[in-house]
């Protein structure tokens, strides 16, 4: 019959009691665990970092805890399970996890201290879960690997940790149930707010767009200011339980940055139609504004570093655990926000380079190149046309219009030459030198400027070629848009940007009677446009 002291050594569930020395070492190892969930992952449950690294924490050190005193078959499982779905270096921990807990079951060795070490191994590695790759089915894996370590570890617990544990539950299912109705409660009353700041926001860029831009200003602005009280909600201090709760965390966030890139943006807008107008870059005297265009690159420049600051902004708020219709919207967002990050470093582009471009470091001299794909080349189409351009002081002037013979032909005399080993053979044997028509005759672009540069200040002698341009059919109806429709010379026919790329691309070989002709009036439309 057992003694009274050998009684007292053993707890109501008969496990023998911790020494005070045990006790330690185990808090020591799940509080090194915790700070380890912390460091090593990155896991973003709410994408509130802070709340996510307490989550990280409390996993890593529950499971520690639990582990001292849960069955070893479930620290084997967790061990197991985590290893089958996760790549290294991961799965090292949790492999060490089922070998330590395969040891403990072999040998029939319990430890508290042990157990504790192994279920910190356990809670380290389903942070570490990656495959498959689907976020929702790896908390699924992580759950199946480690509720029946927390199970039996909770139920081989003393009553007082088992209070403890019921209370901070029940705590947290409070806080949970406020999350939710608090995150109901801004989906309701913020949605028409939401949806008028969009709308809001499109009449302004419709107004900047328009040909009386004059109140595109004060729309941006107001755009600006709803989205700013939509953002001002969504920072409320109420709000903190659901930014802290998983799911609904990272749902409130993207609405959040959504918001707050529709405020900045919108005074982007406010401030570009405020310092760059279509009027004040027209040069009186004809031309580019080019001290205009300099004095709108800081401005220009700023605009496009907060587009790309709310391209990265909303990229940080991407998270596997948005729903459905948020997620629709995010993608529908990020698409708009990219096409705007790309046209704004477009800008930013054309109004640092463009003073050069356009002649205000002294004359410069261009070459287009026209094609037409109803003959294809390696680059489109072949050179049907070809212009020459000067620019100086912001002023462009066609110099002349013409077609590939006016350049060079067979009976050239002398023929232009080629530099020796510049060039593909492949463009070579297209003989560039006598058919100008073959000049795009490679898919590398600077090829065919270098080619086209060399013959070109060849066949028209004079200032040297400073860049070369090739534009297509789609380019030239595209021009339109901005000089208006133009009649065919000898027919009833007015190209407009609807039909400009048909004729040119076929209609004209029908229209008239000989290429001679249809080459002498495409010439002379590209004069007049």
């Amino acid at each position: 019959m057992p003694n009274s002291s050998t009684r007292n050594t053993r707890s109501a569930t008969g496990h023998r009691r911790a020494t005070p020395l045990v006790l330690v070492l185990v808090g020591l190892i799940a509080v090194a665990g915790a700070v380890a969930g912390i460091v090593l992952f990155q896991d973003s449950p709410t994408l509130w970092p802070a709340a996510d690294a307490v989550y990280r924490a409390a996993l890593v050190g529950l499971c520690a805890l639990a582990g001292s005193r849960a069955r070893r078959w479930t620290l084997l499982w967790g061990g197991l399970v985590a290893s089958a779905a996760s790549y290294t270096p991961s799965q090292y921990l949790a492999l060490l996890a089922a070998l330590l807990a395969g040891a403990m079951l072999v040998f029939k060795f319990r430890q508290r201290v042990l157990g504790a070490a192994v279920g910190a191994l356990c809670g380290l590695a389903v942070l570490g879960l990656s495959r498959p790759t689907t976020s929702g089915i790896t908390a699924l894996i992580a759950a199946v690997a480690i509720l029946p370590l927390l199970v039996t570890g909770y139920a081989q617990s003393r009553t007082q940790p088992r209070r403890v544990v019921a209370g901070i539950t029940g705590i947290f299912i409070l806080l949970g149930a406020v999350a939710l109705a608090t995150t109901v409660f801004v989906g309701l009353t913020q949605r028409s707010a939401v949806e008028a700041a969009v709308a809001q926001t499109r009449t302004a860029v419709e107004i900047a767009s328009s040909d009386s831009p004059e109140g595109s200003t004060a729309a941006f602005t107001q755009a600006s200011a709803s989205f700013n009280k939509i953002e001002s909600t969504l920072n409320s201090w109420w709000l903190a339980p659901a930014k802290a709760t998983p799911i609904l965390g990272p749902n409130l966030e993207l609405l959040r940055t959504a918001a707050q890139s529709g405020t900045e943006l919108n005074l982007v807008g406010s401030t570009l139609s405020t310092t760059v107008t279509k009027d004040a870059l027209r040069s009186p005297n004809g031309g580019v504004n080019l001290a205009e265009v300099e004095s709108i690159q800081l401005p220009v420049t700023n605009a496009a570093a907060q587009v790309d600051a709310a391209v990265q902004s909303l990229d940080a708020s991407k998270s596997p655990w948005l729903l459905p219709p948020l997620n629709a919207a995010f993608q529908d967002l990020s698409t708009e926000l990219n096409n705007a990050n790309e046209t704004a470093r477009t800008a930013e582009m054309s109004v640092m380079r463009l003073p050069n471009l356009l002649g205000a470091d002294g004359p410069r001299r261009y070459v287009m190149l026209l094609g037409n794909p109803a003959e294809s080349r390696d680059i489109g189409g072949h050179i049907g046309n070809w212009a020459e351009i000067t620019a100086q002081d912001g002023r462009l002037t066609l110099v002349k219009v013409g077609q590939p013979y006016d350049l060079a032909s067979p009976a050239t005399s002398p023929p232009l030459t080629l530099k020796p080993g510049a060039y593909p053979p492949s463009l070579l044997e297209l003989r560039p030198q006598y058919f100008p028509q073959n000049w795009g005759g490679t898919a590398d672009f600077p090829t065919v400027a270098a080619l086209s540069q060399d013959l070109f200040e060849q066949a028209r002698p004079g200032a040297a070629v400073d860049g070369v341009i090739y534009a297509d059919p789609a380019a030239f109806a595209a021009l339109l848009n901005f000089t208006g429709p133009e009649p065919v010379p000898g027919t009833n026919l007015v190209l407009t940007p609807d039909n400009a790329e048909k004729f040119l691309t076929t209609d004209q070989f029908t229209v008239f009677k000989t290429e001679t002709q249809a080459n002498q009036v495409v010439s002379d439309l590209i004069d007049k446009v």
